[in-house]
């Protein structure tokens, strides 16, 4: 029989006992399942079939992104620091005490270069003819990994991040979020986790992929992980510049096969109807949760994951057996030629639309001018009334410091033809 505990009036006393004795069967239970899986050579933050493919030499891609919904609020209750299962859970967040910032200066100066796709069938091997520093192709409508983020007090935790074994679904680090943005520190804190577990031999999938490859040289103890693979989640790649998509996509970068990079979203939406619950809990507490519901997230994955895998592995031996069935009717060396000049021309016009902008500055200047007129005419052409008014001297604040800020940065890149914005406002 299952007790309905909303609708049932239950004492204060008996409520606290339940909790307890729930709360002491998922530690012991816990325990229990780590001291038997030790026999079973699985452990807790790894992947045991990527710890086989790892043996074999074979490449390991994992998953990373961050959930800003599982914030934490403070609270004045403390948790137990001596609980026995303090070390278990502790596994799976260790980021948390060993948090990585980039520096200032690179530790590897050698350029992002990697090959393209080989085909196995009939000897036909395609690589890249040119090389290109993927580490300047970044997408700047994307924020993350920029902001330096704002801590508040009362909002100790804003959120979790964490990586996940991209081919299989664990959960192999997890790691508390502190500040309003997606800061470097933490991809960068739970790659070194990654790092010490599988060594260099990895691939990293992550919303912003685009923008780690210079925190990556600018970090001493994850410099060797400059150069590997990095692709954008299926999801979000579609979101980037074109560039972006040329070099970054899972389908293009060798070694990803098809994994589609976001499994870190399903194990988001698992979480989902535990966020208002994990909200006010203590952060041991909190962790402690995470850890028993990620554990169940595995044995359900084990469940399914024989099943799952010859799904898989039918697809992509249809895939491949299609693909090669079309390859063989046209000249593959031709098609990786065009390839190659559509990726180049797509890569090196970014910076040449970037000469173009810079080249355009007065007409940035203009447009910015034109923006304060509009605000100034409708400041003063009309009635308005007192909150609208109040509104309308924000914006043209605003828009008089766009147009000084222009001005000086015009007058920094061509110090020979300087120029006064209040001179250019008239004559405009």
């Amino acid at each position: 029989m299952k007790a309905d505990y909303d609708q049932t009036d239950l004492p204060a006393t008996l409520r606290n006992t339940l909790y307890h004795a729930l709360l002491n069967y998922s530690k012991f239970k816990l325990l229990v399942d780590d001291h038997i899986n030790g026999f079973c050579k699985l452990a807790r933050g790894r992947c045991p079939f990527c710890d086989y493919m790892a043996s074999e030499g074979l490449m390991v891609p994992v998953s990373l992104d961050g959930n800003f919904q599982l914030k934490r609020l403070d609270q004045t209750s403390h948790s137990f620091v001596n609980d026995p299962c303090a070390e278990t859970v502790n596994t799976l967040w260790k980021a948390n005490t060993n948090i990585l910032s980039p520096g200032n200066k690179p530790q590897s100066s050698v350029t992002n270069v990697r090959t393209e796709f080989s085909l196995s069938n009939d000897s036909i091997q395609l690589t890249t003819q040119r090389s290109y520093n993927y580490d300047n192709i970044a997408c700047d409508g994307w924020k993350s990994l920029s902001k330096t983020g704002i801590k508040r007090k009362s909002v100790p935790t804003t959120g979790v991040f964490m990586t996940m074994c991209s081919r299989h679904s664990f959960v192999l680090s997890l790691m508390d979020m502190n500040t309003t943005g997606e800061k470097a520190d933490y991809p960068l804190s739970v790659l070194y986790q990654i790092k010490n577990t599988y060594g260099n031999n990895i691939a990293i999938l992550y919303d912003v992929a685009c923008k780690m490859g210079k925190g990556l040289k600018h970090t001493p103890q994850l410099s060797d992980l400059a150069n590997v693979p990095r692709a954008i989640g299926a999801f979000h790649v579609y979101g980037h510049d074109a560039p972006c998509q040329v070099a970054f996509n899972p389908k293009v970068v060798k070694g990803i096969g098809l994994v589609d990079g976001e499994d870190c979203e399903r194990y988001w939406s698992v979480c989902s109807p535990f966020v208002t619950a994990t909200r006010y809990m203590t952060e041991y507490n909190r962790h402690l949760f995470f850890t028993i519901l990620t554990d169940h997230y595995h044995e359900q994955k084990l469940k399914s994951l024989g099943r799952i895998i010859f799904k898989k592995y039918g697809k992509a031996k249809n895939i491949l057996k299609d693909s090669n069935d079309k390859l063989r009717r046209i000249d593959v060396e031709e098609l990786a030629r065009h390839w190659e000049e559509f990726k180049y021309g797509t890569i090196e016009g970014r910076s040449s639309n970037m000469r173009s902008r810079r080249m355009n500055e007065k007409d940035k200047l203009r447009a910015a001018v034109l923006a304060y007129d509009c605000f100034n005419e409708v400041m003063h052409g009309g009635r308005l009334g007192n909150k609208r008014a109040m509104e309308m001297q924000v914006q043209l604040s605003k828009a008089l410091k766009k147009v000084d800020n222009i001005v000086q940065e015009y007058n920094n890149n061509n110090p020979t033809s300087r120029i006064v914005s209040s001179t250019y406002m008239k004559a405009t």
